[in-house]
């Protein structure tokens, strides 16, 4: 009957459906991936900033996943360079951003903690990477 077609209709999912969960239970359908990103938090930690910019990536034909942790890291002397590297994609911070935190970096006075924002495949030298950065000081050198 035309009643019982219209009840099928309703009962199968529909994009709106889907998009409608509540957040628990989109979570709760997400599996964990061993290349999201572990908050590390000391309790002498103090979040100075957290903020999205664009790294620059410097390899071909790279790739990054959603929320795959980045490793940050600048030289002990030389160019004012902060480098970014996850599983397979390496590259640099802006320029300008460099110089402002590659001093503070050497002396130890911050650390640094970054995630990418989205995924992507086949990144070419010169292609923006979305991450996420935190800036973060121990509170005992502060106070």
């Amino acid at each position: 009957s035309e009643m019982d077609k219209t009840k099928k209709l309703r009962a199968q999912p529909t994009i709106d459906d889907e998009t409608s969960k509540a957040p628990s239970e989109l979570e709760s359908e997400l599996k964990p991936s061993s290349n999201l990103v572990v908050k590390e938090q000391n309790k002498d930690d103090y979040l100075l900033c957290q903020r999205w910019i664009n790294g620059v990536s410097r390899c071909k034909g790279g790739q990054v996943f959603y929320q795959e942790k980045l490793d940050l890291t600048c030289s002990e002397g030389g160019p004012c360079i902060v480098r970014l590297q996850g599983r397979s994609v390496e590259g640099t911070l802006p320029p300008n951003l460099c110089r402002i935190v590659t001093p503070l970096l050497r002396q130890r006075f911050i650390r640094l903690s970054a995630f990418s924002l989205m995924e992507e495949k086949n990144i070419f030298i010169g292609t923006q990477i979305p991450i996420s950065i935190r800036y973060v000081c121990d509170y005992n050198l502060i106070y």
